[in-house]
């Protein structure tokens, strides 16, 4: 019998921190799940640490990203859910922390509720989950689209259970040639669609920040990702336009992002 849900990793030179994020997923209370590992041709010790913490559960499967595929997250990610087995799918990262209950809550709500996907709060920490701070988020969901343009409505791809015939039908996949903002595009996307969904209000995920990170990148003004979220903005701003979904205030936050940009390279240089 196939597993009810399919939780997909995209693993890239994570041997100390992997292990912690494989645990917290081992440890879930929702027990009927797989949970497909695909290696993005690590060149440290990752695929071996891997392999030796999956002898001992059988859920749990490793894959390497085929040299056909283009390498980077979204492209293992894609593969990932290729192989996937489960009517519900949670993509997850490989250096994050899942909260003991965080599968089973979101399965108890997208089933009861009859959705196409359902997502929860997120919080960060750096070197302990212990000090976690929450990302506070605005509920307002008259405006969805202008919440989550602005990032005052925010729920990432780690945070999100998705019903597969939902993610197939609408032919849902991570773009491969961006590596910023990926969760962003993806549900903005999936916003234009109108689903069913809904957010719940408890901390379910937890998301390192370290120097690697995406975040820790764009703190450092890592010029080359600033310059790729300006891109991404630009784009996704021209596509709000045409769906006349851009009001005064939005505009306006869009001009503020547009200096910041301005600024950060500024300070780079």
């Amino acid at each position: 019998m196939s597993p009810t849900l399919s939780v997909i990793i995209a693993t890239y030179n994570r041997e100390n921190l992997v292990i912690q994020t494989l645990n917290s997923i081992k440890n879930q209370t929702y027990k009927d799940f797989e949970c497909i590992i695909v290696n993005d041709q690590s060149t440290d010790n990752t695929f071996n640490v891997i392999s030796d913490f999956i002898k001992s559960d059988n859920r749990f499967t490793l894959y390497s990203r085929p040299n056909s595929k283009s390498k980077g997250m979204s492209s293992s990610r894609n593969y990932g859910y290729t192989l996937s087995n489960g009517q519900y799918v949670n993509w997850f990262d490989d250096d994050d922390i899942m909260h003991p209950e965080c599968l089973e809550k979101k399965m108890n709500v997208i089933l009861e509720k009859k959705l196409d996907f359902v997502s929860c709060e997120i919080a960060y920490f750096n070197d302990s989950i212990d000090k976690y701070e929450k990302i506070e988020n605005d509920y307002d969901m008259s405006n969805i689209f202008q919440n989550y343009f602005k990032g005052s409505i925010s729920f990432y791809s780690i945070c999100s259970l998705w019903k597969k015939s939902f993610l197939d039908k609408n032919s849902f996949v991570f773009n491969e040639d961006n590596k910023l903002l990926v969760d962003w595009v993806f549900n903005i996307n999936v916003l234009f669609t109108n689903p069913k969904y809904y957010l719940i209000k408890e901390v379910l995920t937890f998301y390192r920040k370290h120097e690697k990170s995406i975040s820790g990148k764009l703190a450092s003004y890592n010029e080359s990702y600033i310059f790729q979220e300006y891109q991404i903005r630009c784009k996704m701003f021209e596509i709000f336009k045409s769906k006349n979904l851009v009001n005064k205030e939005l505009n306006l936050w869009y001009c503020k992002r547009l200096v910041f940009f301005v600024e950060s390279i500024a300070v780079k240089k």
